[in-house]
C-alpha cells in the first residue's frame, strides 16, 4: 500500500516538474515527419521501422522513446541509428552516441544521447515486437498502437506502412487508429498504408486489421484478448487512499491547461492581430493565380481521385488541353481530351506529369477517360495506374505545400498570417461559388470557373437540366466526372480486391495493444 501511494506520489512530483521545465523553456523541437514501417510474419511478430525527422530550434541533449507492449509478449532487439550512419550502443554512462534502456512493466523506454543544435537530424529506431497479432473466434487480429503523443510534440506528417510478409489470402478489414480526417488504404493484397497529417496531444496512431486466421501458422488460437487487463490491478482500498491524491493531480493538469489555453489565446489574438485577415463572407474572385487543384489542396490538406479531374480542367484554363464532352451518360468515346503542346510554358510539375501520364492511354495528341479504362482491365495495368497517380498526388502535395507556411504559438503549430489569410479568402471564394450555382445561378460565372466547381464538388447541379446550347458542356462534364471517379474506383478495385474498409480512422484504440511517445531533452 505503502508503495503505491508513494508512486503516485512520485508520478506527481514528475508531471509538475516536467510541465514546469517546459514553461521555462524558450528551446523548441518538432519532428516534422514520422515514418513507420512494419512487417508482419506467421507468428504473429512485428519487426518495426521509425523513421523520426526531428528539427531542434536551441540545444538539445537527445531524445527519448517509450515503447509499451501491453498486449504482446516482449520488444526484443533493439536498435538505434543517426542520420542513417551512426549505430548507438546501449549503455548507463550517459556518453555521446549511446541509449539507456530501462523495462518498466510492459514498456521499453528508450533515453538516447545525441546533441544537436539549431538543426534538423533523422533518428531511426528498430525493433521486434513478439506476438503483437493473434487468433480469436476463427480470425486473425493485429490491433496496435505504434504511436501515442503522450508528450504533447509537434508532430506531422505520420504514415505507417504495414506489410504482410507472406502470402495473404481472403479478405482483409483494415481501419487506421487516430484523428478521424486520417487516411487508409490497400496498396495491394498484402501491403496497407495509413497516413495522418498531425497529432494533437494524447492522440494515437496505429491500425487495426482482421485477416484470414490461417495466416498466423504459428499462432494458438485464444477465446478472447482484452489487452488492457492486466494494466491496473489495484484493490479498491488501495484506490479509495489514491482518489485525494488524483483529485489534486487533476486539479494541478487542469489549472495548468486552463493557463496554457488562456496564454495561446492570447498571443494567438497578439500575432492576427498584426495582419489584415480577411474577414468578409464572399470573395467575389479567385485570390489571385490560385489553381483549383492548389485550392482543393489548400482547404482539404489533401488530395484525392477527384483532383485528377481538376488538374485537367485547369490545363483547360490554361490552353494546354481542349475537350470535347459526350451528349449522354453513355456517350463515353467523346469526353476526350486533346493536347496543345505549344502552350505548355507555364505549367507546374504536377500538371506536366498528368499530360504525359495520361497520353500513355490516348493515341494522335488526345486522349479519353474511356481510353483509360480500356487499358486498365487487369491487375498489372491497374497497379501501374494506382503507381503513377500516387507519384502525381506526391507532386501536388510538394506544390501545395510551397504555398503554405506555419508558426509555432505556444507549442502549438499553426498557419501564419498570410497562409491564414489564404484559407479564409478561398473559403469565401467557395460560398460565393455556391451561391452562383445555387439560389443565384449565373451561367456564364459557371463557364469561367467550372475547374473551381468539380473542386468543391458543385457539379452535380448540372446533371439533368436543361441549359441553353451553348452552356450544354455543363452537363457533359459533371457526367465525364463522374464516370472518372467510376472508372477510379474500379481501377481501386482491381488493384485491391480482397480488402474492405467500412470507415477510414477511428480515433478508438482501447482494445488495442502497443502505445508509447516520444520526447526531446
Amino acid at each position: 500500500m505503502k508503495k503505491f501511494l508513494s508512486l503516485i506520489l512520485v508520478t506527481l512530483c514528475i508531471i509538475l516538474l516536467n510541465t514546469f521545465t517546459v514553461l521555462a523553456s524558450e528551446k523548441k523541437y518538432s519532428i516534422d515527419e514520422l515514418k513507420i514501417n512494419a512487417i508482419l510474419d506467421k507468428d504473429g511478430n512485428l519487426s518495426v521501422t521509425e523513421d523520426y525527422y526531428y528539427n531542434f530550434q536551441g540545444s538539445f541533449n537527445g531524445i527519448t522513446r517509450d515503447i509499451d507492449y501491453n498486449g504482446a509478449k516482449d520488444v526484443e532487439g533493439i536498435e538505434v541509428i543517426k542520420n542513417d550512419t551512426i549505430s548507438f550502443k546501449i549503455n548507463d554512462n550517459k556518453d555521446e552516441n549511446t541509449f539507456e534502456l530501462k523495462n518498466p512493466n510492459n514498456s521499453k523506454n528508450l533515453k538516447i544521447y545525441s546533441r544537436n543544435k539549431d538543426c534538423k537530424t533523422k533518428f531511426t529506431i528498430k525493433y521486434k515486437i513478439i506476438d503483437a497479432a493473434y487468433k480469436a473466434n476463427n480470425q486473425g487480429n493485429l490491433k496496435w498502437i505504434f504511436y501515442k503523443n503522450t508528450n504533447d510534440v509537434n508532430i506531422t506528417n505520420l504514415s505507417l506502412n504495414l506489410v504482410f510478409k507472406d502470402e495473404l489470402n481472403g479478405e482483409v478489414k483494415y481501419l487506421g487508429v487516430g484523428p478521424e480526417n486520417g487516411s487508409a488504404e490497400s496498396l495491394n493484397n498484402n501491403t496497407f498504408l495509413f497516413k495522418v497529417k498531425n497529432l494533437n496531444k494524447n492522440e494515437l496512431f496505429g491500425s487495426k486489421l482482421s485477416f484470414d486466421s490461417n495466416y498466423l501458422t504459428g499462432v494458438s488460437e485464444i477465446e478472447d484478448r482484452n489487452v488492457q487487463d492486466n494494466l491496473y490491478k489495484n484493490s479498491y482500498k488501495e484506490l479509495f487512499y489514491a482518489i485525494p491524491l488524483v483529485v489534486i493531480l487533476i486539479g494541478l493538469i487542469g489549472g495548468f491547461i486552463f493557463n496554457d489555453k488562456k496564454k495561446y489565446n492570447k498571443e494567438l489574438k497578439e500575432y492576427r492581430a498584426k495582419y489584415a485577415i480577411f474577414n468578409k463572407p464572399y470573395l467575389e474572385e479567385k485570390p489571385g493565380d490560385l489553381n483549383a487543384t492548389l485550392a482543393y489542396y489548400i482547404l482539404n490538406e489533401d488530395i484525392d481521385n477527384k483532383c485528377l479531374m481538376v488538374t485537367l480542367l485547369d490545363l483547360v484554363n490554361k490552353g494546354a488541353l481542349t475537350y470535347t464532352v459526350g451528349e449522354n451518360e453513355d456517350d463515353k468515346k467523346n469526353f476526350k481530351f486533346t493536347i496543345n503542346s505549344n502552350n505548355f510554358t507555364n505549367l507546374l510539375k504536377y500538371e506536366r506529369f498528368i499530360i504525359k501520364w495520361f497520353s500513355e492511354y490516348g493515341k494522335n495528341g488526345s486522349f479519353s477517360i474511356y481510353d483509360i479504362e480500356k487499358n486498365t482491365k487487369d491487375y498489372s495495368d491497374a497497379k501501374n495506374f494506382k503507381n503513377k497517380f500516387n507519384e502525381w498526388t506526391s507532386l501536388v502535395i510538394d506544390e501545395g505545400e510551397n504555398l503554405i507556411n506555419y508558426v509555432i504559438i505556444v507549442r502549438r503549430r499553426i498557419l501564419d498570417n498570410k497562409s491564414y489569410d489564404q484559407k479564409l479568402r478561398l473559403k469565401a471564394f467557395k460560398k460565393y461559388i455556391i451561391k452562383k450555382t445555387s439560389t443565384e445561378v449565373d451561367l456564364n460565372f459557371c463557364k469561367e470557373y467550372i475547374n473551381y466547381i468539380v473542386a468543391f464538388d458543385l457539379e452535380e447541379s448540372f446533371i439533368n437540366i436543361n441549359l441553353p446550347e451553348d452552356y450544354s458542356f455543363l452537363n457533359g462534364i459533371a457526367l465525364m466526372t463522374i464516370y472518372h471517379q467510376d472508372v477510379y474506383n474500379d481501377i481501386d478495385r482491381r488493384v485491391s480486391p480482397n480488402t474492405s474498409s467500412t470507415s477510414t480512422f477511428t480515433s478508438s484504440g482501447g482494445d488495442c495493444g502497443g502505445g508509447g511517445g516520444s520526447g526531446a531533452f
